[in-house]
């Protein structure tokens, strides 16, 4: 095994599981920064192993970790969802990734800017893009859950309509708020 894609030499079976997530309904939506404020997502692809080292190293550099088990199960019992990516030149920045969790609801489970690109509505713009995709599938709410200690991502769900309904303990013991929206 290896903790983030990028780093496998030998990805064992990864080739596999990208070729079985294809084939799925799992959806990607570019965005170029200067078309981000266009509204609706710039086109659909079928998710891909370029795409999960957009979220593997962009979830390594934001947040420290990455497990690809982890990230590789989780699809795999979602395997309806959607992916916002947000570049600069080429280069990806930013992303927001989520699946159904059953055919109302859809779970933002993931999303990342680099500190690079912070506080210019990046995130926004990936969760706009997003919810609007959601609202085009039907469904009829969103849910979240982070962390007290990621004060700006709870303070653009609180911005962007979300509700907070509950709270858990995670596996490691540590606080996560539960977050709803209604579209």
């Amino acid at each position: 095994g290896c903790d983030m894609i990028l780093a496998c030499n030998n990805p064992v079976g990864l080739n596999e599981i990208v070729e079985t997530l294809s084939r799925e309904e799992f959806h990607f939506s570019p965005l170029q920064l200067d078309k981000m404020r266009g509204g609706a997502p710039v086109n659909y692809e079928k998710l891909k192993e370029s795409e999960i080292e957009i979220v593997a190293h962009l979830s390594q550099k934001v947040f420290g970790e990455w497990n690809l088990e982890t990230f590789l199960s989780r699809i795999k019992n979602h395997p309806r969802g959607y992916l916002g990516v947000a570049y600069v030149d080429h280069k990806p920045i930013g992303f927001k990734l989520g699946y159904e969790d059953d055919r109302k609801t859809f779970y933002s489970w993931l999303g990342a800017v680099h500190t690079d690109y912070r506080g210019l509505g990046i995130a926004r713009e990936l969760m706009e893009n997003q919810h609007q995709w959601c609202r085009a599938q039907k469904y009829a709410k969103i849910q979240t859950k982070t962390q007290n200690r990621y004060k700006a991502m709870l303070l653009l769900n609180l911005k962007s309509g979300f509700d907070v309904i509950g709270t858990h303990a995670s596996d490691k013991g540590k606080i996560k708020i539960l977050l709803e929206k209604r579209l």
